[in-house]
């Protein structure tokens, strides 16, 4: 059994309004803040110009691998072009996914 933190009153673990005052629980406690300069207005900043600079890099590492292909360079535009993308798009994924946390 729980205890009602408005009136004492013991209740249902499970309840959602306690039976003795009609006190309503919220559903879901808030998340604590996070707090430290990595959770800062500065780091939510540094994370869009990080995507930015991820996303820009992708683009440009398929504009090189299509150019270098129309140039005959296949080892730059089978492997290292792609590879480029992929490092690029992961990074953009990542601070997608960071900022979302956030």
């Amino acid at each position: 059994m729980a205890r009602c933190p408005q009136c004492q009153a013991e209740i249902d673990a499970m309840a959602t309004v306690c039976s003795a005052c009609g006190w309503d629980f919220p559903d879901e406690p808030a998340p604590p803040r996070r707090e430290g300069w990595a959770y800062s207005r500065l780091a939510d900043i540094a994370l869009i110009v990080g995507m930015v600079a991820a996303c820009l890099g992708s683009l440009s590492a398929i504009l090189g691998t299509v150019f270098a292909l129309l140039r005959g360079n296949l080892s730059e535009g089978l492997i290292a072009g792609p590879l480029c993308f992929f490092l690029c798009f992961g990074m953009f994924v990542v601070f997608a996914r960071v900022q979302d946390m956030a």
